[in-house]
This record gives C-alpha cells, structure tokens and sequence, in this order.
C-alpha cells in the first residue's frame, strides 16, 4: 500500500540514516555543495539554532580558522594545528558544524578525524548556478566560456558531490534547493530531526524567514544607489560610508528603541539606532557601523521582533570600496 504523502516529491534523499552515530548528542555537521546553491542559507539557519559554525567566519559563514588548512589537506596533509582545532571544538561544544562548499574534494580522509560526522549536501539546478556564478563573478553572460560549458562544469561538480556523499560512511542529506525553497516547512522539520535539535525549541518563524529564494542581500555588492523595498513593512536601504540605512512601517504600539535585532557576521551587536525621521506611519533610522566593518567584507542582518521575520534586504553583503 502507498500512502498519499509518500507520492509527494520533498527533494531530500536521506544516506546511513539508520546509524546509530546518527541519535548521538555529540557530533560534527559538515555543510558541503556548490558555492551558491544555498550552503550560506544551511549554515546560518545552524547558527540561529545554536550550533557554533565558529568564532571567526565571514559573511557567507566559513570557518575562517579552519578554512586556513584547507590547501593542505587538499594535498593530504592534515597539520597538527588542525587537528588540535577539531579537538577544541569537541571539547567546547556537544554539536558543531563546518561549511565549506567544497570539502567534498577531501571528504573522505576528513570524516575519520571528526566526532559523529554527519553530512549535509546541497544542490541547485545547474542552468541557475551557471547564471549565478556569472553575477557573484562579474562575468558577463557567454563571454568567457559557452553556455555548453558553464552547463558543463556545473553538472561535473554536481556528479562529484554526489559520489562523495553516495561514498561516505556516514549519515548524510542530499538537498535539492529548489524544493527547500518551495516546500520549506516540510525541509526545515527534516533538517532539525536531522541535526538533533528538539523543534519545539526553535522558532519556526524565524528560521522560516531564513529560507528566501534569490535573496536580495546576499547578491548585492556595496553600491551609491539605494535599495527600494518591494513591500514597505521594512527593509535594510544599504550601507554606505559605514552607515546602515534602514526604513520600517510602523504603528504607535512598536517602541522606537527596540524595532531591529542588529547582527554582524551573524553576532547580535547593540549599536544606537537613530530615527532620522518619522511620517505617514514609517521611521527612517540609520546605525553606526564604522567599528564593526573591520574586513574587506561582513554580513549585515536585521531582525524584525515586532513582524516576527528579518528586514527585506537581510542579510546584506557589504563589500569594502
């Protein structure tokens, strides 16, 4: 007998899932896929949660200390201050995770270091990544390289990735990005199981805001124009000379002191938000961020309490000039 919901197609393909590493406390998530197909969106849901991607990581969060060994152990070597990376973090923490699209490469001589590994993989339909890898590069469409190849090299990484996680000894998700966006209820509750996180302890909500197809934010680089907000409710304008500029819909109930959760590479900050001006129902506010905008790049998010959902225009991606 079928039932009805397993004709349904969720895009999740589930491997070793009957480990027993797999209900352990203790254990490593390891986000792998192809830049650009949602393994930022994987490890920033893991950071909301709670599971430490690490102190030092970037806008797209990658683990900047341990992405310092990557070359290395792409040629087989595994230092010793690696190692002894890994045991801090097994000391510190029950769960931690590493994002690293392209640790499928060394995938195999990792996983026997690491505690309980488990495997996420994400992918995205291949004609998307090829025209996404033209924006996040400056590339302009079809001069480089014919669309056969882009298609090409896109579908080639897509195959190795796939053997890897078909190849690991360990629990693992394969991940369709399109069916996340499209069923994102459904992937959430999957991935939290999967994760061993309770779901009555995490915000659904909120995590569900995370899940955006095409996000503003993450595509934009540092610009003199200014973002338009497609609904109004409340939207991050843009950064400029390490100033945020903001706007938000508002009614006499919301407190003009505590409208916007203010996160930088995913850190909560409390910075000062000054209204610059209030009409026809909406402030325009902007924050000082001089201190914080310390790298040649940062994350900057704003998290609406008062919507229950993050700023339209968040995570934006601010770039040094």
């Amino acid at each position: 007998m079928i039932f009805p919901m397993e004709l349904f197609n969720n895009g999740i393909i589930g491997v070793n899932l009957d480990q027993t590493s797999l209900k352990s406390e203790d254990k490593t998530i390891l986000i792998i896929g192809q830049a650009r197909a949602g393994t930022t969106m994987l490890a920033t849901l893991l950071n909301e949660i709670g599971i430490h991607i690490g102190a030092n990581f970037g806008p797209v969060h990658e683990d900047n200390d341990l992405g310092k060994h990557v070359a290395q152990l792409n040629a087989s070597i595994v230092p010793e201050i690696f190692l002894e990376e890994i045991k801090n973090r097994n000391h510190s923490y029950q769960k931690w995770a590493w994002k690293r699209p392209d640790m499928y490469l060394y995938l195999a001589q990792l996983l026997p270091l690491l505690r309980n590994p488990q495997v996420v993989c994400i992918l995205r339909d291949a004609v998307s990544i090829s025209r996404r890898n033209e924006i996040s590069l400056n590339q302009e469409a079809g001069v480089s390289q014919s669309i056969n190849n882009k298609v090409a090299e896109a579908l080639e990484e897509q195959r190795k990735l796939i053997e890897a996680v078909e190849n690991c000894s360990v629990p693992a998700l394969l991940l369709s990005y399109e069916k996340i966006i499209t069923k994102p209820k459904d992937f959430l509750l999957g991935f939290l199981e999967f994760v061993g996180v309770n779901k009555s302890e995490a915000s659904i909500s909120k995590l569900l805001s995370i899940i955006t197809p095409n996000h503003t934010g993450y595509s934009l680089r540092a610009r003199t124009n200014e973002y338009v907000s497609n609904n109004g409710h409340a939207c991050i304008v843009g950064v400029f000379d390490g100033i945020l500029f903001g706007m938000v819909n508002h009614d006499s109930k919301i407190e003009k002191d505590s409208f916007a959760e203010i996160r930088i590479d995913g850190v909560v900050v409390k910075r000062e938000v000054i209204i610059s001006s209030s009409q026809h129902g909406v402030f325009k506010f902007k924050v000082d961020l001089k201190k914080d905008l310390t790298r040649k790049s940062h994350q900057v998010a704003l998290y609406a309490p008062f919507l229950n959902t993050s700023f339209e225009n968040s995570p934006y991606m601010w770039f040094k000039d």
